[in-house]
């Protein structure tokens, strides 16, 4: 679980890279994703 979470983290953060509201959108998705995981 903790492998597949760091691989969409990191696939998000590739993804949102150019945007520059990216990094919020990340930590909101990781938020998300930890407290339904």
């Amino acid at each position: 679980l903790v492998t597949s979470m760091h691989e969409n983290w990191f696939c998000m953060r590739c993804i949102n890279t150019s945007k520059p509201t990216g990094e919020g959108a990340i930590v909101m998705k990781t938020a998300s994703f930890i407290l339904i995981a």
